[in-house]
Order: structure tokens, then sequence, then C-alpha cells
């Protein structure tokens, strides 16, 4: 886990993120990976699609040797990634930190 995600000083809607984490308490992580599992779980299953159908036809950059499915590979790899982090935080939610702002820090 990274330094920033685990000290609470991740980039998100500080708007809506310290009302909902009143409001909702624990459950504010898990309702928030419950809203964005299908999200990505619809992109990974559209850019797996993708990615075995440039894998199959052969296709190649202009000029390169390579195939143009490595380049859907990154975004399939992503959105597994994000997929599998929202099931995580559905099992096994990680309270939210709230970080305090020190005064010598700029955004």
């Amino acid at each position: 886990m990274s330094h920033n995600y685990s000290t609470g000083r991740h980039v998100r809607l500080d708007v809506l993120s310290g009302a909902l984490a009143r409001r909702l308490g624990l459950y504010y992580p898990r309702l928030i990976a419950l809203l964005c599992l299908p999200v990505f779980a619809f992109l990974a299953y559209v850019a797996l699609d993708e990615l075995a159908h440039k894998w199959n036809s052969g296709e190649s950059h202009a000029g390169l040797p390579i195939s143009i499915a490595l380049s859907y590979g990154w975004v399939a790899l992503g959105a597994l990634t994000l997929s599998l982090r929202m099931m995580l935080d559905i099992v096994s939610p990680q309270p939210m930190i709230v970080a305090s702002t020190d005064e010598g820090e700029t955004a």
C-alpha cells in the first residue's frame, strides 16, 4: 500500500468525502467500492475483449514490428488491478484516515 494512501493523503473529493464518511462511518469505503466495481469490471471485460481481438488479427503499428495489442494491454491491466482493489475494499474495508493539513504544505 502506498504511503499516501495509508496516511490519508491520497487525492479524493474532499467536499463530499468528509460528510459521507461521518454519515456512513466504516461503510463509506465499502459503498464507494460497490459503486466503482461494476464500472471497472466492465472496463476490464471490454479491454480484454479488444485485446484478444487485436492480438488475433495481428495488427501492428505503422512502421513498427510490434503488435498494436500491446497498447490495449495496459488498459486491461489497469482495469483488472482496480477491480481487484475494489474487491479488497468490499471484503476488508480500511477505515478512512482524515489527514491533518500541515501549515507548511501547499496543494
